[in-house]
């Protein structure tokens, strides 16, 4: 059986335990376990900042890339402006006036096929 003799010191003992100030011991079990979170935070913190400049390096040299293909395309849309579509123009007169000479050339051959039935000459 529990006596009170034997029970009212361990109450007592409990009881001043659970109402002290925490002593050093538990300033330095906390300090060490804030000390560990904030080394986390700062750790996990470097991390992030490395992964974002690595993004925002990457994204620029992408926007760079981007603009000098754009740069690229532009120079070759004004050299095709520039050279192509004179040369194009100048092609199609060129078939013009040779439809020209040849529908000339059809109806000269045509006419002297008329002249030459007109006229009853045979080959």
């Amino acid at each position: 059986m529990l006596s009170a003799a034997w029970l009212w010191p361990a109450l007592t003992a409990w009881a001043a335990e659970a109402t002290a100030p925490p002593g050093w011991d538990s300033f330095a079990q906390y300090s060490v376990l804030g000390v560990a979170v904030l080394g986390l935070g700062l750790l996990f913190y470097r991390i992030f900042m490395q992964l974002w400049a690595r993004s925002t390096a990457e994204l620029a040299r992408e926007v760079a890339r981007a603009d000098r293909l754009e740069a690229e395309s532009k120079a070759q849309h004004a050299d095709v402006q520039d050279k192509v579509i004179p040369t194009l123009l100048a092609a199609a007169n060129a078939l013009t006036k040779c439809t020209e000479l040849l529908q000339e050339l059809n109806r000269e051959r045509e006419l002297a096929l008329r002249r030459r039935d007109r006229d009853g000459e045979t080959r």
